[in-house]
């Protein structure tokens, strides 16, 4: 029997995951920026103290993650390396596990389709290489997705089972999978009112979940009410949200990377095409796709919805949660196409859409954290003081260098002589010393080094 031969379409996902593979791995030993020393400082905390830390505004995220960085640095180092490792290791797992959840709902091909989607999407490269939680929230709500679609097409209990306990892992991973459940929600009831002997089930399936997270609910009140005040939303906001969900939005750097505005609404138009025309052909999974669009836009939409009113703490990257429902969505989609040139081509042309977001984050060091605490310990003298403007970057900084957690925005005047001999200061820019602090440094300091990092200077003054 000769071997058969691989297909373009197979040949296009095996490159795209070897690809995506490399990516993850590589660079690993970047320096951490604030959100990860932030993670780090919470999982060194003592078990009896994490919780504090997680209510205190720094952190706000539920424990499962700190917890598993916790037991990963006892085992493996804290190195940046070693710390984004862990991230990395499950970003891989995200992988493959996007590729047997296509392939166990679409067939072989869509299996491929989805693991590439997996391997290249921005978002999930960028977040595999941080030691934060983001990661481990696409691998829960891939699982909690692939049950419950298993569960809502004729699963038995241990679907239901399945989809329960992913679920409450995700509610204890990130704050955000509240609402997944809530998408996830709908689609059981839209399934329900198609098949009234889902209700059961999924009422005891989504009521273990919520009691199982409810704990935790006193600890997440707290949390909400540290963190600090955020300006209203518009619906402009809105409509970025949708952008950065459709993976067109990236950290990179100091920066933020992302397409040419020209390419969103035909990339939008592909996405929300592929779906259109996915579902006009009945015999393709049409309730399996209609929960996952549901999915993918509600998740997103209702929190944007509900800051319009009364702002909550949303970001871009939140959106990752939905980031398993679209590369399913989109894997699945693509199995309606009549041929496999069409569905080879626009999987390609899905991939594409993530190279410039890609090629921006490792054109750039994602922090210079390290770099920064490096040259105040190099320049630091006895009877120094460190001034960081904003003071907040002296957790990240004080991770690699811990004086520079006594940092100050201000130094005080009384008399001459009570002034330190010499200062170190850290500006962010667009910010700017006030006019106060900077004709009192000119006064009395004179510039003896300076030196550039990304988006931040570092400069050394001495008393003249």
């Amino acid at each position: 029997m000769s071997a058969r031969s691989w297909t373009a379409h197979e040949v296009l996902c095996v490159l795209a995951i070897a690809a995506g593979l490399f990516l993850r791995f590589h660079r690993l030993d970047e320096s951490l920026w604030y959100d990860e020393t932030v993670s780090v400082k919470t999982a060194s905390a003592a078990l009896a103290d994490i919780s504090a830390h997680l209510t205190s505004g720094e952190d706000s995220n539920p424990p499962l993650f700190p917890l598993l960085l916790k037991g990963w640095m006892g085992l493996a180092g804290r190195s940046d390396a070693d710390l984004h490792l862990l991230s990395a290791l499950i970003g891989t797992l995200a992988i493959f596990s996007a590729g047997w959840a296509g392939l166990r709902l679409g067939g072989a091909d869509a299996g491929f389709s989805c693991a590439a989607l997996m391997s290249l999407h921005p978002w999930a490269i960028v977040y595999s290489q941080e030691a934060r939680a983001y990661e481990l929230l696409v691998l829960f709500s891939l699982w909690s997705c692939y049950f419950l679609a298993r569960a809502l097409d004729g699963g038995d209990a241990r679907a239901w089972a399945a989809f329960s306990a992913f679920t409450l892992a995700n509610l204890y991973t990130h704050n955000y999978a509240l609402f997944l459940l809530l998408a996830q929600c709908a689609w059981i009831w839209l399934e329900a009112r198609r098949d009234s002997t889902v209700r059961g089930p999924a009422l005891k399936a989504v009521g273990a979940a919520v009691l199982g997270y409810a704990p935790w609910l006193i600890f997440a009140w707290h949390q909400t009410q540290a963190l600090p005040q955020v300006a209203s939303l518009g619906w402009h906001d809105v409509l970025f949200s949708l952008y950065s969900a459709a993976g067109l939005w990236v950290m990179a750097g100091p920066l933020v990377c992302h397409w040419p505005p020209g390419w969103l609404p035909p990339l939008l138009a592909v996405d929300i095409a592929l779906a259109a025309y996915a579902l006009k052909k009945p015999k393709q999974h049409p309730g399996l796709i209609r929960g996952l669009f549901i999915v993918s836009t509600v998740t997103v939409a209702v929190p944007m919805l509900i800051s319009l009113a009364h702002p909550i703490y949303t970001t871009g990257r939140h959106n990752i949660v939905t980031l398993p429902a679209l590369c399913l969505l989109a894997a699945l989609s693509l199995e309606s196409f009549p041929d496999i040139r069409g569905r080879t081509a626009a999987l390609a042309f899905l991939l594409a859409t993530g190279l410039y977001p890609t090629i921006a984050y490792f054109s750039a060091p994602k922090s210079f954290e390290r770099q920064i605490a490096q040259y105040i310990k190099d320049h630091d003298r006895p009877g120094f003081q460190i001034l960081l403007y904003p003071t907040f970057r002296a957790v990240a900084i004080g991770h690699y260098y811990p004086r520079a957690l006594q940092a100050s925005e201000a130094v005080t005047l009384r008399t001459p002589a009570d002034l330190p001999p010499g200062l170190v200061i850290m500006v962010e820019k667009p910010r700017r010393l006030n006019p106060a602090q900077a004709e009192l440094l000119q006064r009395f300091y004179t510039l003896d080094e300076e030196k550039a990092f990304g988006f931040s200077t570092v400069a050394v003054l001495v008393k003249k």
